[in-house]
């Protein structure tokens, strides 16, 4: 009898762990565990081995004490004796083996009630500004306001950095900034630079033809065959550079490149600049000049990263030098004279800069114009390279002659919306003299254009 309960028992291990004697993560499992259970309750023996899933042999079991030896007592009636703790410790052993067997593939559909989402209405578009952020009140209104247009009118290449998503942004920017420019005082050639819209690592073609349908629609995008990431905005601030280069610079003054949070006041932009430059007499076709709100910085880099790189986790080598002025995230304006020396440099400029120094980067390439050709200065290698570094270098001129750059550093015209500061120092109240605001949020673009102070820089 215990031979044949065998049998049944290792058939019926078969059909609920497979023919390798591995449990199934199924409700198939439950079975044999139920049998197993039954078995036990009419008396019958257990093989350990069988239970194990290992190759065993049927062999006679003992009966008395003569093949038990020793006076043991015979399996059989032990299993008699302690039949229920044994049946309760095979059914615990037995269960937790199917869980855990079972917990990775959760074959058990267990219902997660979630609750339903919130659907919180979208936050309210703003209807007017804080009426705190101005300081119209603070001098009357500059003569400069109401001076004629310089003749001929200021001519300007602007690249406004924008995200792929921001196609809202863009039209606001179109309707409020460009729309209704008088030509009379400025002329603009503007362009949306954007990278490749990527989700993860991979660039979404898709989105891609959109991009290409709004250039093919406004004919004012320039789709830069980077993916769009914040560590390569030093390479889209590089390739603004060359688009503003592609027309010669005797054609226009200034090159203006503009984060696409800056809300620009073009007319008096161009009616206030002659007092910004007022006895340094400078041709922007002739001279360089860079216009922006400036800090000091020290970081210089030279080109060691080829653009043919395509791991954007490396940057040019990094070098502690003399100190320079850099713009400062709102924005800055660049001659043309200055534009021409920056392309046409000996190795291209060093653009493979990690967020947040794209705009130090500007910042160093005007100084290393200066103070690369120039032995009386020195640089070291960054120890953000190697700590046991302590290397002082000469970097190669990126031209043969020293180009000493005139900064102009305009604080009153170049600031931060009040309190959205990413420095303090660079916050500052809206006034007359204000030309170029940063940090504007989406729905403040509008209302800005329709500031009453602001009434007639636009031709409506």
């Amino acid at each position: 009898m215990g031979y044949t309960h065998r049998i049944k028992l290792d058939n019926a291990l078969k059909r609920g762990c497979g023919e390798d004697r591995s449990i199934k993560r199924s409700t198939s499992s439950w079975t044999w565990v139920t049998w197993l259970a039954a078995s036990l309750l009419r008396g019958v023996s257990i093989d350990i081995k069988l239970v194990a899933g290992l190759p065993f042999a049927y062999t006679k079991l003992p009966t008395g004490d003569s093949e038990g030896g020793n006076g043991s007592w015979p399996i059989k009636k032990l299993v008699h004796r302690f039949k229920i703790p044994i049946i309760i410790a095979t059914l615990f052993v037995a269960t937790g083996v199917i869980v855990v067997y079972r917990r990775g593939e959760g074959t058990v559909d267990i219902p997660i009630v979630t609750p339903p989402p919130s659907e919180s209405p979208p936050p309210a578009e703003k209807t007017e500004l804080d009426p705190t952020i101005f300081a119209f009140d603070k001098e009357s209104r500059p003569l400069w306001m109401d001076s004629p247009p310089t003749q001929p009118p200021l001519s300007l290449r602007v690249a406004v950095l924008s995200h792929p998503k921001e196609v809202q942004r863009r039209q606001l920017i179109r309707d409020n900034l460009f729309k209704g420019v008088r030509r009379n005082e400025i002329h603009i050639d503007y362009r949306f630079l954007v990278g490749l819209p990527v989700d993860g690592d991979n660039v979404v073609e898709k989105k891609v033809e959109q991009l290409k349908e709004e250039e093919k629609e406004k004919g004012d995008l320039v789709i830069v065959e980077i993916k769009e990431a914040f560590n390569r905005l030093s390479e889209k601030r590089f390739a603004a550079l060359k688009w503003a280069d592609s027309f010669s610079n005797t054609s226009y003054d200034y090159f203006m490149n503009l984060d696409s949070d800056t809300f620009v006041r073009f007319g008096p932009l161009a009616r206030r600049l002659p007092t910004v430059l007022k006895g340094k007499n400078v041709n922007p076709r002739e001279d360089p000049i860079i216009i922006a709100r400036m800090r000091p910085h020290w970081w210089h880099w030279v080109t060691t990263v080829s653009d043919q790189n395509q791991d954007s986790t490396d940057q040019d080598l990094r070098l502690d030098g003399p100190w320079y002025s850099y713009p400062i995230g709102i924005g800055y304006m660049l001659s043309s004279s200055l534009v021409k020396s920056m392309v046409t440099t000996r190795v291209p400029l060093p653009h493979h800069i990690h967020f947040p120094n794209d705009d130090v980067m500007i910042g160093s390439w005007i100084s290393s114009l200066k103070t690369f050709p120039d032995p009386e200065h020195s640089f070291r290698v960054s120890r953000q390279h190697d700590w046991n570094l302590d290397t002082t270098i000469s970097p190669q001129p990126l031209h043969p002659n020293i180009i000493d750059t005139l900064v102009v550093n305009d604080i009153d015209g170049w600031h931060d919306y009040p309190g959205r500061a990413n420095v303090e120092e660079i916050g500052g109240s809206v006034e007359w003299n204000s030309v170029c605001i940063h940090h504007i949020k989406e729905d403040e673009i509008k209302l800005f254009r329709k500031v009453p102070e602001f009434q007639g820089d636009w031709k409506e």
